[in-house]
């Protein structure tokens, strides 16, 4: 995903566990809820979630709910910490 690896050693269990959820819970019902509140920031370079699917999520969303960084990949708060940040402050 364009990291250059883990800082600290994995955690099995605590992989297997985050897993399990990401398969299991269904998140829709709150977000469609809480469309409103939702801001979202995406790398157009992520390979984990694509454009595509970036765009699909955030359908039900105002159009400038959404922020593209266009050189971004999925490690955003890693490589782009001051626009993080600066989308952070924004949203309060």
């Amino acid at each position: 995903c364009g990291g250059a690896g883990p800082a600290l050693p994995a955690d099995p269990a605590a992989l297997a566990a985050g897993l399990e959820n990401l398969g299991r819970l269904d998140g829709r019902s709150a977000w469609d809820s809480r469309a409103a509140d939702i801001r979202l920031l995406a790398g157009r370079r992520d390979a984990i979630v694509p454009p595509g699917l970036t765009d699909t999520a955030a359908s039900s969303l105002s159009k400038d709910h959404l922020e593209w960084i266009e050189d971004g990949g999925h490690l955003l708060p890693l490589t782009h910490p001051e626009k993080c940040a600066a989308f952070i402050r924004d949203c309060r």
